[in-house]
């Protein structure tokens, strides 16, 4: 199997935003994405890995047990273990740390999880609704830099909120609690 970097992390943050709102990501002007994880688990119930960037309330149980049930789920513990227990172990929103990981994404993982993507969108798309994360934003007085606010949405109702700048994200307290979120994105635009 070769190694390299097949996917890019964003990809796979939105694959993993995919079970934790249970359904398919589309991001809507920006690269959005929330959760990560690390660890190992059973490839049935909950999802197999947990960790800062992937915690057990961001994936969603009904979506992840479809997955295994109904598309080949457990190749994600097969093929992709040493890939998500680097990235699930990265601190949520530390891309850098995540990008990191790339070199354990194999050839047979990437067609696993293309695989689940395609199989989510059809077969459990009712334990899979559509997720979207949209970004908005503006560039920092530095010019090297843009902060944005981007939210997370699942049936149109918003369930998370976090701000980026550059490669840095700042989690939201909630949807509608953004000044601690804010202030810091604020110091990391300068």
């Amino acid at each position: 199997m070769s190694k390299g970097p097949l996917v890019a992390p964003a990809a796979v943050v939105a694959l993993l935003a995919f079970f934790a709102c249970g359904g398919r990501t589309a991001n809507i002007g920006g690269d959005g994405g929330t959760g990560s994880s690390s660890g190992s688990g059973s490839s049935s119930g909950a999802f197999p890995f947990t960790g800062p960037s992937c915690t057990s309330a961001q994936i969603n149980t009904g979506c992840w047990q479809c997955t295994v049930d109904n598309c080949n789920g457990a190749c994600v513990t097969a093929d992709c273990a040493a890939f998500f227990q680097c990235f699930c172990a990265c601190p949520a929103g530390d891309t850098g740390c995540q990008n990191s990981c790339t070199g354990d994404l194999t050839s047979t993982c990437q067609t696993c999880l293309n695989g689940i993507d395609n199989c989510n969108s059809g077969t459990c798309k009712s334990s899979c609704p559509v997720t979207t994360t949209a970004c908005s934003g503006s560039q920092c007085s530095s010019g090297t830099n843009s902060i944005e606010l981007c939210t997370v949405s699942s049936g149109g109702t918003c369930t998370a909120a976090y701000y980026q700048v550059g490669s840095q994200q700042f989690a939201c307290a909630s949807c509608t609690d953004t000044s601690s979120c804010e202030m810091a994105a604020q110091m990391a635009c300068h």
